[in-house]
């Protein structure tokens, strides 16, 4: 296809043997095409003329859709040897990030069904964080055993704190993994303090 000053706009073109057809191609010419495809592998490449896979996108891609998912990726629960499949997202260097955002603001939540590692595999605990953590808002506990420093670790208030609404009692312990071994102090909301006792009574 050609403009009115004769320039080539684009064309569809192939080659191959005298019975196959090895490669089609879309664009400006065979040798810089927009589009590819490939016989012997399937694979389409779109800026690129080298698909490495079934489709290889060399370049941005922007999707929209009125659908409720506008991107949906689905592969067999494992691999023929049992492995499990992933997804990864993968940067070019450290500094690239993934944004999860709606409304174009970059500060939107997600569902994640599963187990989660920052700096680690996931492990049997749905957060599983190697390093520091930082919270600008509450940490609610809504079990038993809400938070435990687990090793020879410490809980530090850099600033004054205060502990409000306490319900009958908070108990400091040491605790192992059979049963509490120790008992340490017991504070009630009444302001009374225990020192080594399991009840206290005001």
């Amino acid at each position: 296809m050609k403009r009115d000053d004769n320039s080539i706009l684009g064309g569809f073109g192939g080659y191959g043997g005298a019975n196959s057809l090895n490669y089609l191609w879309a664009g400006p010419s065979y040798s810089s095409p927009y589009m590819v495809w490939e016989s012997g592998t399937g694979n389409v490449g779109i800026g690129t003329t080298s698909p490495m896979t079934k489709l290889d996108v060399r370049g941005t891609i922007r999707q929209d859709t009125n659908s409720n998912y506008d991107i949906w990726i689905q592969g067999g629960a494992s691999t023929t040897s049992g492995a499990a499949r992933n997804l990864a997202l993968l940067g070019v260097k450290s500094s690239d990030r993934l944004y999860l955002n709606y409304n174009n603001e970059y500060t939107g939540g997600v569902t994640i069904g599963g187990n989660v590692g920052i700096g680690t595999s996931p492990s049997s605990e749905r957060l599983n964080v190697s390093g520091n953590a930082r919270v600008s808002g509450n940490i609610e506990a809504a079990s038993f055993n809400g938070m435990r420093v687990l090793g020879r670790g410490i809980v530090r208030m850099n600033s004054d704190a205060y502990v409000s609404r306490v319900c009958k009692s908070i108990s400091f312990t040491s605790y192992s993994g059979t049963g509490v071994i120790g008992l340490g102090n017991v504070v009630r909301s009444g302001g009374a303090w225990g020192i080594g006792l399991l009840n206290l009574k005001t």
